[in-house]
């Protein structure tokens, strides 16, 4: 009979000991891809502030000269850098608030853009729109990146949805990449 409770004791003793080990490896498993999610979302999100940084040093460094030219160089570079911030934002994973608030300032700014071409506001509007579309966004992606709660939608963000809304005659296009007005 003592063999009996000592083969019992055994076979529970197993089966504990097989249930903690795999019940390790599955937290393990969560653990290593929760860390993964976070790492990618890091490096997604520090792409996105240095791709920021680099397009607000260069409209910083565009000269008068720059925006004499008929079909300006600096205007397209402006738009491609503001491009590469939405696809690099669309790259992190678990951040559905800060996508859509950079997509609403890059929207922004590329509808504000366009705008100031059509009314012939000059470039200095244009630049207006995009250091602010800019801004925006490096706001929102940095409080991501510190792990702070997101900011309320800067002043820039509420004038400029108001242009918007009111339509500023038939000149203001609503500038959305996904064909949606």
């Amino acid at each position: 009979m003592a063999a009996l409770f000592g083969l019992g004791g055994t076979l529970v003793g197993a089966a504990v000991s097989t249930g903690a080990v795999v019940w390790q490896q599955r937290h393990q498993a969560k653990t290593a891809k929760a860390q993964q999610i976070e790492e990618r979302g890091r490096v997604a999100g520090d792409k996105v502030l240095a791709e920021l940084y680099t397009q607000r040093r260069y409209l910083m460094e565009c000269s008068n000269e720059d925006f004499r030219d008929e079909n300006p160089r600096w205007r397209r570079t402006a738009m491609k850098h503001m491009d590469a911030v939405e696809l690099e934002t669309g790259l992190i994973p678990l951040a559905e608030e800060v996508r859509k608030r950079v997509k609403e300032a890059v929207d922004l700014a590329e509808s504000g853009v366009i705008y100031a071409l059509r009314a012939q506001l000059g470039a200095t509007r244009e630049l207006g729109y995009l250091f602010g579309g800019c801004n925006e966004s490096i706001e929102v992606v940095s409080a991501y990146m510190r792990g702070d709660p997101l900011p309320a939608p800067s002043h820039w963000v509420e004038k400029r949805k108001k242009e918007v809304q009111r339509g500023l005659g038939r000149n203001f296009p609503v500038h959305h990449r996904s064909g949606q007005n």
